[in-house]
Protein backbone atom coordinates (compact mmCIF):
# COMPACT_ATOMS: atom_id res chain seq x y z
CA UNK A 1 0.00 0.00 0.00
CA UNK A 2 1.07 3.51 -0.65
CA UNK A 3 2.24 5.66 2.21
CA UNK A 4 -0.07 8.57 2.87
CA UNK A 5 0.12 11.57 5.14
CA UNK A 6 -2.40 10.11 7.58
CA UNK A 7 -0.75 6.71 8.04
CA UNK A 8 1.14 7.57 11.26
CA UNK A 9 -2.13 8.70 12.87
CA UNK A 10 -4.36 5.84 11.70
CA UNK A 11 -3.97 3.93 14.97
CA UNK A 12 -5.30 6.98 16.86
CA UNK A 13 -8.64 6.97 15.03
CA UNK A 14 -11.86 6.11 16.82
CA UNK A 15 -12.82 2.45 16.30
CA UNK A 16 -16.30 2.63 17.83
CA UNK A 17 -19.40 1.40 16.03
CA UNK A 18 -20.78 4.96 15.94
CA UNK A 19 -17.71 6.27 14.09
CA UNK A 20 -17.99 3.44 11.55
CA UNK A 21 -21.65 4.33 10.95
CA UNK A 22 -20.75 7.97 10.35
CA UNK A 23 -17.95 6.96 8.00
CA UNK A 24 -20.27 4.66 6.03
CA UNK A 25 -22.90 7.41 5.66
CA UNK A 26 -20.28 9.89 4.48
CA UNK A 27 -18.70 7.49 2.01
CA UNK A 28 -22.02 6.38 0.57
CA UNK A 29 -23.24 9.98 0.38
CA UNK A 30 -20.18 11.05 -1.59
CA UNK A 31 -20.48 7.99 -3.83
CA UNK A 32 -24.16 8.69 -4.52
CA UNK A 33 -23.44 12.36 -5.24
CA UNK A 34 -20.62 11.45 -7.64
CA UNK A 35 -22.76 8.90 -9.50
CA UNK A 36 -25.76 11.22 -9.85
CA UNK A 37 -23.71 14.22 -10.93
CA UNK A 38 -21.65 12.14 -13.37
CA UNK A 39 -24.88 10.79 -14.87
CA UNK A 40 -26.33 14.28 -15.27
CA UNK A 41 -23.09 15.60 -16.76
CA UNK A 42 -22.96 12.72 -19.26
CA UNK A 43 -26.61 13.29 -20.15
CA UNK A 44 -25.90 16.95 -20.87
CA UNK A 45 -22.82 16.05 -22.90
CA UNK A 46 -24.60 13.40 -24.98
CA UNK A 47 -27.60 15.67 -25.61
CA UNK A 48 -25.26 17.81 -27.79
CA UNK A 49 -26.87 21.05 -26.64
CA UNK A 50 -24.69 23.79 -25.11
CA UNK A 51 -24.61 23.16 -21.37
CA UNK A 52 -25.63 26.70 -20.44
CA UNK A 53 -28.94 26.22 -22.32
CA UNK A 54 -29.72 22.62 -21.40
CA UNK A 55 -31.90 21.99 -18.39
CA UNK A 56 -32.06 18.63 -16.59
CA UNK A 57 -34.70 18.23 -13.90
CA UNK A 58 -35.15 22.00 -13.66
CA UNK A 59 -31.45 22.77 -13.11
CA UNK A 60 -29.28 24.38 -15.78
CA UNK A 61 -26.36 22.37 -17.10
CA UNK A 62 -23.89 25.05 -16.14
CA UNK A 63 -25.05 24.93 -12.51
CA UNK A 64 -24.78 21.13 -12.47
CA UNK A 65 -21.23 21.21 -13.82
CA UNK A 66 -20.23 24.02 -11.45
CA UNK A 67 -21.49 22.23 -8.33
CA UNK A 68 -20.00 18.93 -9.53
CA UNK A 69 -16.58 20.52 -10.01
CA UNK A 70 -16.76 22.30 -6.67
CA UNK A 71 -17.74 19.31 -4.53
CA UNK A 72 -15.59 16.70 -6.24
CA UNK A 73 -12.65 19.10 -6.29
CA UNK A 74 -13.02 19.84 -2.58
CA UNK A 75 -12.94 16.20 -1.50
Amino acid sequence: MAETLGDPYRQLSDKSLFSWKIERWLIHGVLLFAIVMTGLTLYLYLAEIPSWKEVAFGISGYDIQTWYGFFIGSI
